[in-house]
């Protein structure tokens, strides 16, 4: 459990974790917008990409919370930043 605590106040984590909210939110929202399968090289891309996507959208939100819930809240924690990002991208997911 202490692991887990010194990973959790790890800022280099919080930068990596927002990094990747930031990534998926733009993957999720280019593959949303374009299509991806015009061109082989882009659809190869996404195709590779899009099951690592799918459990950021998962895990990313999770690791945020518990960012959020261990540490003391601040605005400038990445943590809140990475969390709305999240949010946002699952909104994009569910858009028709």
């Amino acid at each position: 459990m202490n692991t887990l605590k010194k990973y959790l106040a790890n800022k280099k984590v919080d930068y990596w974790i927002f990094f990747i909210a930031i990534f998926t939110f733009i993957f999720w929202l280019v593959s949303k917008n374009i299509n991806v399968y015009k061109y082989a090289v882009i659809g190869g891309i996404f195709e590779l990409l899009w099951l690592a996507m799918v459990l950021a959208v998962i895990v990313i939100p999770l690791i945020s919370l518990a960012k959020i819930i261990t540490q003391p809240i601040s605005i400038k924690s990445l943590a809140i930043y990475s969390l709305f990002i999240s949010i946002g991208t699952i909104l994009v997911l569910k858009l028709p």
